[in-house]
Parts: structure tokens; C-alpha cells; sequence
């Protein structure tokens, strides 16, 4: 858990918003406040790129993965919150369903670290490299984990659609303070 208690994974998961729900067929995401994050380039890349493709579009890709991880980190920085909870927060597990996952590395990596029903206290300061694994395995459509914050009542999730899903509490108190820090191009979709 990355240096935290199991103790702290119960107060991630008790102040989620939303609650957790094991059986999310009987509950739609989209019943519950959200707003999607998103950029000129994301429908070149959703579920992420092809293996076949030029170096060109694989730094496109992982430069939008990159801007999406820095958003991630303004965010956090902004509400003042070092740690938040990675897990199935909008899906019955972590991980999608494709036969051949453990085809790519990423995917094979990730796997390490989280496992398909686990729910994870992420330090952020510590844990970067794990956050831009997350968001580009998500970005790929290899997972689809998701970040709550449970102090600002905030969840947000990289999509295979290489945009950001944000579900709130407040949803437009969330907006006003995206707003504020998106940049190079990302915009909220009204």
C-alpha cells in the first residue's frame, strides 16, 4: 500500500461519496454527477494506439497521457490532498476483459503492483510512476482504475477514450477548479 495503513484504506473507502458498490450493473455511473475532461486528440486514440504505428503517434499518445497525469497532480495539489484511492471505484474490477492482457508490458507491470479488486492508498508524492501507469494502461483500455479523493468528495479516471471523466459531489465547484488548471488544449465538454 505504498507506506499505508489499512487503516488509511478505510477512510479512503468510508468517505467515498458514492459508496461502494459491488455490483455496479445495478447502479449506472452516469446517474451519479460528473463531467468529462477532454482534448482535440482524443479521438485519435481511443483504446489508446496500434502496435503497428509510427513513433509519431506513440509520442502523441504518451504526451496525452502525460498532460492527463499532470492534471492529476495540479488537482491534488490544488485541494491540498498528497493521498487519494486507486481502485474499482466505476467497474466491478480493475482490470478489462481482453484474452490477451498479459500481451503487454504495461498491463504485465501494473498487474504487479494492483491487483484486479484491489483497492490501493496511493501517497502521490511517492508514487508517481505508479499514478502514469495507471493512466496509461487506462488510456490503452487495459484497465480502467480510477482516483478518488475522498476529502474533496472527487473521483477521476483517465478513459480508453484518452480523456478524463470527473464525477463530484459538487460538480460545479469541481468545474470551476478544473477550469482553472487545464491547459494546452484539455477543455471540460458542456
Amino acid at each position: 500500500m505504498n507506506g499505508k495503513s489499512q487503516k488509511d484504506l478505510d477512510y479512503c473507502l468510508s468517505h467515498c461519496f458514492i459508496g461502494i458498490i459491488d455490483d455496479w450493473s445495478e447502479r449506472d455511473v452516469y446517474d451519479i454527477p460528473h463531467f468529462i475532461i477532454t482534448n482535440g486528440k482524443s479521438v485519435e486514440f481511443e483504446g489508446g494506439f496500434d502496435s503497428l504505428c509510427t513513433l509519431k503517434k506513440k509520442e502523441e499518445f504518451y504526451h496525452l497521457a502525460g498532460e492527463c497525469l499532470d492534471i492529476i497532480y495540479k488537482f491534488a495539489c490544488a485541494v491540498n490532498e498528497s493521498v487519494c484511492c486507486a481502485g474499482p471505484f466505476l467497474g466491478t474490477e480493475n482490470y478489462e476483459h481482453w484474452s490477451n492482457l498479459n500481451e503487454f508490458d504495461a498491463f504485465n507491470t501494473l498487474a504487479e503492483h494492483i491487483e484486479n479488486n484491489e483497492y490501493k492508498v496511493i501517497d502521490l508524492p511517492e508514487s508517481q510512476d505508479l499514478v502514469g501507469l495507471i493512466t496509461e494502461t487506462n488510456f490503452r483500455y487495459l484497465t480502467q482504475i480510477a482516483f478518488l479523493f475522498a476529502d474533496n468528495d472527487v473521483i477521476i479516471q483517465p478513459t480508453h477514450n484518452a480523456e478524463i471523466l470527473v464525477l463530484a459531489k459538487d460538480c460545479g465547484k469541481a468545474k470551476e477548479l478544473f477550469a482553472e488548471i487545464l491547459v494546452n488544449g484539455w477543455h471540460i465538454c458542456e
